[in-house]
């Protein structure tokens, strides 16, 4: 006998599926692209939120961050995944930005 999950929580299980899958892949909205723009790892931590802020306030500061928070079409959010290899987390910042603000961005700082 299979087990089954409800539909609800099927769909849950998928969205949180898909969005592990796509979240360091761009995503394109009618000339607004959403990309990773810094990511950083944490060690093994009781609570990841309050140790990812000092990190993201450097990045903030920084040359980049202080020019994606400008060009941003909305707030850039931060996301923290567990990452399994180093038993720790992942944290990544994505931005919305327009293609000619991404295209500055990739072509100044790109991806490291």
């Amino acid at each position: 006998m299979a087990f089954v999950l409800p539909e609800s929580q099927y769909n849950i299980a998928q969205k949180i599926k898909w969005l592990g899958a796509e979240q360091n892949q761009p995503r394109v909205n009618g000339g607004i692209i959403e990309i990773t723009v810094h990511s950083f790892a944490l060690g093994d931590v009781e609570d990841p939120e309050i140790y990812a802020a000092m990190p993201i306030l450097k990045w903030e500061k920084s040359e980049s961050g202080h020019w994606v928070m400008i060009h941003a079409v909305d707030k850039p959010t931060f996301y923290i995944s567990m990452n399994y290899a180093t038993y720790g987390y992942q944290c990544v910042i994505r931005a919305k930005l327009h293609e000619e603000d991404v295209t500055f961005y990739e072509l100044k700082w790109g991806n490291k």
